[in-house]
């Protein structure tokens, strides 16, 4: 799931400060999982390429006063990221894991909704029926959809390997020479250096994935930060020195900009500069054309934005209109597929 400014960012708040002590004073093991024999495992010399399998975790809207059953539905971003994916990496299967029964699920290719439609009829998305966790071994209560993503998200790519990615991150070019480099993980550090969450690379089983899947139970304390980010950053470390473990990339490789305001308006803001033909909204600010030349993906922050008031002028948002007027950054760095898309007949 997505980046939120609220509990997402990377601003260590006082109480997250306090959570990550308690965690490593009353679990002292839980940022050291056994690294001694995980690291005597055999493994062979020649690292078989990642699978290119890609995983997106997304929940059935609850039951309404219209609907009395749970629904899967997407949005129009929702179809870009996913397919993105479907374009460029030309994966053998695009699973998207749902809370949403397989029954919920065929319904999904009928839907009257355009996008849901639409990606649901895409020939490499399968929808994985999952259940989502609802507390710790401990007994603390996970709440958060995000939170329960995490878990999800963990426990996939353990069992698959793959590609997993946010929905709110948009491929830009194929994964291969990740998948072929020779590590059994690949990642990429965000703004603040930690190493990202909503963008990775993995072997089905691999000593790295293990780990972030079993201690994410054991350092769980309500705070994404801790979990997510700081869980994932720390056994980067430790497994750094492993020989064909991990690869980590530079910040433009899966998180070129932020959640901040600024970052956000660099990447959604309209650019005066670019309005062309009948678009005659003039924006307030003026924003800095981005190179995307270095990146595999970007990451679009969309919970971020429910908190930070960004103009999108006439568009009102990222909808089709605002993609094909291609006067933002983000508009131009997803342009190509919803080109591709277009021309296929697709939209």
């Amino acid at each position: 799931m997505q980046n939120s400014k609220s509990f997402r960012g990377p601003i260590l708040t006082l109480s997250v400060i306090t959570s990550l002590i308690l965690v490593l004073i009353l679990f002292p093991s839980s940022f050291d999982f056994d690294f001694l024999k995980l690291r005597s495992s055999t493994h062979s010399d020649s690292i078989a390429e990642i699978p290119n399998i890609v995983h997106f975790v997304h929940f059935a809207t609850p039951p309404s006063a219209t609907n009395l059953e749970p629904t899967i539905l997407f949005e129009f971003s929702h179809f870009i990221a996913i397919y993105s994916a479907h374009l460029f990496l030309k994966p053998v299967l695009i699973y998207i894991h749902t809370d949403a029964h397989n029954r919920l699920s065929a319904k999904a290719k009928e839907s009257t909704d355009r996008w849901t439609r639409l990606i649901a009829n895409l020939p490499s998305v399968r929808f994985n029926y999952v259940v989502p966790p609802e507390r710790t071994s401990r007994g603390g209560p996970i709440r958060k959809l995000p939170h329960k993503s995490d878990f999800i998200r963990t426990q996939v790519m353990k069992k698959y390997g793959g590609i997993y990615l946010d929905e709110d991150s948009y491929v830009l070019r194929d994964f291969a020479s990740l998948r072929r480099a020779g590590f059994r993980n690949v990642v990429g550090r965000q703004k603040d250096g930690q190493i990202g969450s909503a963008t990775f690379l993995s072997m089905p089983e691999s000593d790295l994935i293990t780990a972030y899947q079993a201690q994410q139970d054991s350092v769980y304390d309500g705070n994404w930060l801790t979990h997510a980010v700081m869980l994932l950053s720390s056994l980067v470390r430790h497994f750094g020195a492993v020989e064909k473990e991990v690869l980590v990339l530079e910040q433009n490789a899966f998180f070129p900009l932020g959640w901040e305001k600024d970052d956000l308006k660099s990447m959604y803001s309209i650019n005066e500069a670019e309005i062309m033909g009948e678009w005659s909204y003039t924006a307030k600010v003026m924003t800095k054309i981005l190179n995307w030349n270095n990146s595999y993906a970007i990451h679009g922050y969309h919970t971020a934005l429910l908190t930070e008031k960004i103009d999108f002028g006439i568009f009102g948002g990222i909808t089709l209109e605002y993609v094909l007027a291609r006067t933002s950054n983000f508009a131009r760095a997803v342009y190509p597929a919803v080109e591709h898309a277009m021309k296929q007949g697709i939209v």
